[in-house]
């Protein structure tokens, strides 16, 4: 049997890693950059989703197959036999129509274990009570590199990862402090100004602020390629990985600004990458 590892870049959108892709020294040496759509605009539902199996979808490059049912279930039925490969388990029932894989994963010896910095999905949240470990690395700084050192390959792992590099307002080198003053209110903000009554002050972007940002963000992809080695190293050479995000990041795009209540297509275009227990091992014996 593999580890696995899931690998969320949060916030990150596609054409942040695709306009770098060029550039970056680790991920295309992983495997293929490709184009899915996350199933949610929202950290929380996205890696809900994650625990029910269901990864990012991705358009099937099969030309027999034209867009309707029959292409949509075929690409769900495609995405759900990926896991007997990366995983390298026979059971059949890990294509489960429960929408969920907890006890598959349980039956097949695997611990589910969770390694978060974003706060929907924090300590004491609904999701750290769906894993068997949590560990919490907070979301400033370098997250890839908290939540290596804690990484912990004891019997069958499946692992989600969750880092905050590519999220506003990338605390990264060059972080710029003005940007933790605008702050774009969560959840939790919205919460406090119900509780207290209080308005919530809006948050103004001129154009120059929103290229910045998104500038701000593809610095952040390759802030955590070169940072990817220190992940590699840790893992055993029979674990498969998926490098995505959970949802995308709205820059402007018809009108709106940061993700969540954002009905814009460019949140939910994520990265996908698949990196086979080959690629992971000849790169860790370099």
């Amino acid at each position: 049997m593999n580890h696995f590892v899931l690998l969320v870049m949060d916030s990150c959108r596609y054409d942040s890693v695709r306009d770098t892709w060029g550039e970056l020294s680790n991920m295309p040496k992983l495997g293929e950059l490709e184009k899915a759509h996350s199933f949610a605009t929202w950290t929380l539902p996205s890696h809900i989703d994650f625990l029910a199996g269901r990864l990012p979808w991705r358009e099937t490059k099969d030309p027999r197959f034209t867009r309707g049912g029959g292409r949509f279930h075929f690409e769900r039925i495609g995405e759900l036999k990926q896991w007997q490969r990366r995983l390298e388990i026979e059971d059949p029932t890990i294509i489960s129509d429960q929408y969920r894989i907890h006890e598959i994963l349980h039956s097949n010896g695997y611990k589910i274990k969770a390694i978060t910095s974003a706060s929907p999905i924090g300590k004491g949240t609904m999701f750290s009570q769906l894993v068997d470990e949590h560990v919490d690395v907070g979301s400033k700084g370098d997250t890839l590199l908290r939540a290596v050192e804690h990484l912990n390959f004891d019997g069958s792992s499946f692992y989600i990862v969750n880092i905050c590099e590519t999220h506003y307002p990338f605390w990264i080198p060059g972080y710029d402090l003005e940007l933790e003053k605008r702050v774009m209110s969560g959840l939790r903000g919205l919460a406090r100004a119900a509780r207290e009554g209080t308005p919530i002050e809006d948050v103004l972007f001129s154009d120059e602020d929103l290229m910045y940002l998104r500038g701000r963000q593809r610095d952040s992809v390759r802030y955590v390629d070169s940072k990817l080695p220190n992940l590699l190293r840790r893992l055993p050479e029979n674990t498969s990985m998926v490098i995505t995000a959970d949802h995308g990041e709205a820059f402007g795009e018809g009108g709106y600004i940061g993700h969540g209540e954002v009905a814009h297509s460019i949140v939910l275009e994520v990265p996908f990458i698949e990196v086979s227990p080959e690629r992971i091992r000849s790169l860790v014996r370099q």
